[in-house]
């Protein structure tokens, strides 16, 4: 059963699925409790059979689901609510336009290229950084217990994230009910041998699966992951893997040194914690971290699908087939025909409402335009009478040439930011700081920076710091950045600081 366009968990507005397999369906959402910001929610249905509502594992994953909510990292994709409708598990958790570590692997795959050494041991060891809070926490700490490539989501920052904490209770919940384990053949290839045998998930077992992440990175695949579920259950029982060939890299025998202890069969035998393993792993690189999540940001972009640069604009763009001119008879024929849209939500944007018809689709089209042409005549003035006073000024300026208008103008610093988009920028900066907590303004060190273009539109805003992209507050930003129409004589870049007294 398809959750889309339904109301989930009380909040979630579900507009279009994302991802279909057998016993998982993700969705976006939108909540509709953000008062219009249209942050995108990830909605994860689990179809398990789950049984009795009533029984240990079923106490014990919502125990553990409860604890999850107050989990927040920027390297753990948070989650925000669950519930246990009549058919299954429903989560929300926070959506990062972003790659999953799976898909990058296709990607190298595919070009049958080799997974670089460094970007490795940089997503391995900030992996292992986040794990190291998880397990560390006053609260008793989360051990994760079934991490997988597909766990591991890299953002356009280049900030590797780990998903699905919690994943390890639902499992023992659904296999009890359901008496079976053919779905979760690949998750158990990843997972220590303890767990395979029953155990509890461990900070050994993480690092176990941290490490075998690793070797499958550069090895370019798993060596336990076998056809059967008996085969996969023998090779993590029982086989050692092949240590790595990699001619051109220089490290592969002490890397082969720090995964044979890491991969031992034996809990005791493997690296106490996660420091320990992130420290063995950083003898291996000379790359800074820096030039690693820069570089690592450069190929999500390149092969990711979305960027939350873009995700504000996205209803706003204009689309390539206009609407032809419709009259106040045929808009009211139109809107009483009720057509249900087949444009898929994306159209809409995710910080404006859905439209539900034909007709709202073509009329927020002319209303749209009709801005457009407002803005435009209101700016024609603003640009053209400062632009020829300060030709004018410069003009008279060199025909005067006095020695004292000379000096004056030497004494006097070039001005950045022309006297047209000084005065927007105020009236944006006011409406930038209604976004932050509780109209209480934003910190001093947030910054929002516009590019303008040679033609004067606005071609590009950034946020700093970078991480509050990825926030809700970012989105808010952004969005109202966009929407303000800015536009300048030239391409010039202005930056604002959220944090000055209004």
């Amino acid at each position: 059963m398809s959750l889309e366009d339904s109301l989930v968990l009380g909040r979630y507005r579900v507009l279009w699925p994302l991802d279909s397999r057998k016993l998982i369906r993700s969705y976006i959402a939108r909540d509709e409790h953000r008062d219009g910001l249209g942050t995108p929610v990830l909605i994860k249905h689990h179809t398990h059979d789950l049984g009795d509502r009533d029984s240990a594992p079923m106490a014990a994953l919502l125990l553990e689901l409860g604890r999850l909510t107050h989990l927040r990292h920027t390297g753990v994709v948070s989650l925000l609510d669950y519930g246990t409708p009549d058919q299954g598990l429903l989560t929300a958790h926070d959506h990062q336009p972003a790659l999953s570590l799976s898909q990058l692997c296709d990607v190298f795959d595919k070009k049958q290229a080799a997974f670089p050494p460094h970007l490795a041991i940089f997503i391995a060891r900030s992996l292992l950084d986040t794990l190291h809070y998880c397990h560390t926490r006053s609260d008793g700490g989360f051990m994760h217990g079934r991490l997988t490539l597909g766990c591991v989501h890299l953002t356009t920052s280049g900030q590797p994230m780990i998903a699905d904490f919690g994943l390890a209770a639902l499992e023992e919940a659904a296999a009890e009910a359901e008496m079976q384990l053919g779905f979760f053949q690949t998750r158990m290839s990843y997972s220590a041998p303890e767990l395979t045998r029953g155990g509890l998930a461990t900070v050994r077992g993480d690092t176990y699966s941290i490490a075998l992440l690793f070797y499958r990175l550069l090895a370019g695949s798993n060596p336990f992951r076998g056809r059967s579920i008996p085969e996969t259950l023998q090779r993590v029982q029982q086989l050692a893997p092949a240590d790595l060939m990699l001619p051109d890299w220089k490290r592969c025998r002490d890397a082969n040194r720090v995964l044979k202890r890491a991969l031992d069969k034996e809990p005791s035998a493997r690296f106490a914690d996660c420091v320990e393993l992130s420290a063995a792993l950083a003898e291996l690189s000379p790359e800074s971290d820096e030039r690693c999540r820069e570089e690592l940001a450069a190929l999500v972009r390149r092969h990711g699908a979305g960027d939350w640069a873009q995700l504000a604009r996205l209803g706003r763009s204009p689309r390539r087939s206009q609407a032809p001119a419709s009259t106040p008879e045929a808009e009211r024929l139109m809107a009483a025909v009720p057509h249900e849209s087949k444009a898929p939500a994306f159209v809409s944007g995710l910080v404006t409402d859905q439209p539900r018809s034909v007709s709202e689709h073509s009329l927020g089209e002319q209303r749209e335009r009709r801005r457009r042409d407002r803005r435009r005549q209101m700016m024609l003035p603003t640009v053209l009478i400062p632009a020829v006073a300060i030709i004018l000024g410069l003009f008279l300026g060199r025909l005067g040439g006095t020695r004292a208008g000379e000096s004056r103008a030497a004494a006097e610093p070039v001005a950045t930011t022309p006297p047209l988009v000084n005065a927007l920028v105020e009236e944006l900066r006011v409406k930038l700081q209604r976004c932050g907590p509780e109209r209480g303004g934003a910190p001093p060190s947030y910054r929002v920076e516009l590019e303008f273009a040679g033609s004067g539109e606005l071609s590009g805003v950034r946020l700093e710091p970078r991480e509050l992209s990825h926030s809700r507050l970012g989105a808010c930003l952004l969005e109202t950045a966009w929407e303000a129409g800015l536009r300048a004589p030239g391409a010039i870049s202005v930056s604002i600081p959220l944090g000055a007294p209004r």
